[in-house]
């Protein structure tokens, strides 16, 4: 996959609930056009409204949250040994969820082969637009 530019993986992972725990799949991508973040995506019979359900995730919040708690907003990464605990917050709702270690580790090891962590290029030309700001 490494010459399309994109890497995609199906996991699967454990929705864990008040009533227990249900296994269900979801597919995670990265592009080399957007070298900071991975998708993923679930499945349509999860979301409320029958379409798939979409979460951009900072690729270095994942590789941190491989080694240790990381994230403070809509989405930590919690390491647990073999499985790794993934939150999900979205206004007064959250989901958690906890997805194999190795599966993670695989999917992000393929994304540093394409492009590794800190070598990312901005997408944005921040020296243009601060030639466009009035100088004191």
């Amino acid at each position: 996959m490494r010459s399309t530019g994109q890497v995609r993986r199906v996991v699967r992972f454990q929705f864990h609930g008040l009533a227990g725990a249900l296994e269900s799949r979801m597919t995670l991508s990265y592009t080399r056009r957007h070298p900071l973040q991975i998708t993923a995506v679930f499945d349509a019979t999860l979301s409320v409204d029958g379409r798939p359900s979409q979460w951009v995730i900072g690729r270095d919040l994942v590789a941190e949250g491989l080694l240790a708690p990381s994230g403070v907003g809509d989405v930590r990464i919690v390491p647990l040994g073999e499985h790794t605990a993934v939150e999900l917050h979205a206004g007064p709702d959250h989901a958690l969820l906890t997805v194999a270690t190795e599966d993670l580790t695989r999917f992000l090891d393929a994304t540093c082969a394409m492009v590794p962590l800190g070598s990312e290029t901005p997408t944005i030309n921040w020296r243009a637009l601060n030639g466009l700001l009035p100088h004191p």
